[in-house]
């Protein structure tokens, strides 16, 4: 087990690489906490087909993210002023709304997406390839550190 010293260094060093990542990219695009929305609406309709067909409910997205329908609602009203998100009203019941990425929004993900292909292809290169499958062994073993405590995506 890490002691506490390792664990802090750990956290402060993450922390430290997502500020380098977010300042690099977020300065003329969304703020940061609409793009991480944007991308897990994408992540949770990747992984629930219905939702990729159909679009994805407010509460579906509040109980994903574990965050409260008031939060949901204003995140998605400003994602859909700027032309990230549709809304869609189902043809069986009109009070029920789904939710899309809509193409705009599409491309945004992609764009950032590419992005952070190419900071991966720096730091590659920068590394070499024994240090960079080093490295990817590691992540591979965070995430799955990580996704033993977290629930499943479709609930």
């Amino acid at each position: 087990m890490a002691d506490s010293k390792q664990s802090e260094r750990l956290n402060d060093t993450l922390f430290r690489m997502k500020l380098k990542l977010d300042s690099s990219y977020f300065k003329n695009f969304l703020i940061k906490h609409e793009f991480m929305f944007l991308n897990s609406l994408k992540i949770y309709s990747e992984n629930c087909p219905e939702a990729e067909k159909n679009g994805i409910k407010a509460t579906q997205i509040s109980n994903y993210l574990g965050i409260p329908r008031p939060a949901v609602s204003k995140m998605l009203n400003g994602l859909e002023a700027k032309g990230m998100i549709e809304r869609l009203h189902s043809l069986e019941d009109r009070r029920v709304v789904y939710i899309r990425i809509s193409e705009k929004g599409r491309l945004f993900l992609e764009q950032a997406e590419n992005y952070f292909k190419n900071v991966s292809s720096l730091i590659a290169s920068e590394l070499g390839n024994e240090k960079t499958e080093e490295f990817i062994k590691l992540l591979e073993v965070t995430i799955n550190i990580i996704e033993k405590y977290t629930a499943g995506l479709c609930k």
